[in-house]
């Protein structure tokens, strides 16, 4: 056998999603001397996910959720996944985007994962409010609540939000915590998004 052979047996024994630097390392000296993770990388082996320090298993049989990936990017800094993606499961827009976006202090740009295309922002720390920790395939990632996903979407579309019975839908659900919208909306956001916030609230509309 080949070493390409030999690592890509080791690694889809391995089965494991996620590979740091050390254990691949360990993994070359033992099985495949001299063989580099640019080589199992060029091979689609693996890929590399964060400053060459962890890996991914493109080996790895089960699908990874890319909210999972993004949280493992961000590791130690301010990240908060929202946007579309986030929109559309609250029930805010029916896009369904193939992409995924997460707010964070450090990296801008985009990259594309064996789970998917993963869009980084780079925001200051004062965005980072109204957060809601998610638990996805066992591990925690932090996503933008449905009161500050819909603030963020007030602000996007400058108030022009035609599906006022769709957001009343879930209010009427407890899906949104009117309360919690006007607090935050009061501590966090201008005047203009205060006051459609506010309009909203008591007449069911945004001023348009």
């Amino acid at each position: 056998m080949t070493k390409s052979q030999i690592i890509k047996e080791k690694l889809t024994y391995y089965n494991k999603p996620f590979i740091t630097k050390d254990f691949l390392q360990k993994l070359f000296d033992k099985f495949a001397p001299w063989y580099t993770p640019a080589e199992a990388s060029k091979r689609w082996l693996i890929q590399p996910l964060k400053s060459d320090k962890i890996y991914f298993n493109l080996l790895y049989k089960w699908f990874i959720h890319p909210y999972v990936v993004g949280a493992l990017y961000c590791h130690k800094i301010p990240y908060m996944f929202g946007w579309l993606q986030v929109y559309n499961q609250y029930g805010y827009t029916t896009q369904v985007p193939e992409r995924y976006t997460v707010y964070n202090t450090t990296y801008n740009g985009k990259k594309i994962f064996h789970a998917g295309k993963i869009i980084f922002k780079k925001v200051r720390e004062n965005f980072f409010y109204g957060q809601a920790t998610r638990t996805i395939d066992n591990a925690k990632v932090v996503v933008m609540s449905p009161e500050r996903a819909l603030l963020q979407l007030i602000k996007e579309s400058n108030g022009k939000i035609e599906f006022d019975e769709d957001i009343y839908q879930l209010m009427e659900q407890k899906k949104i915590d009117n309360k919690k919208l006007l607090i935050l909306s009061q501590k966090h956001t201008s005047k203009k998004v205060q006051t459609l916030v506010h309009n909203f609230l008591q007449h069911g509309w945004f001023a348009h």
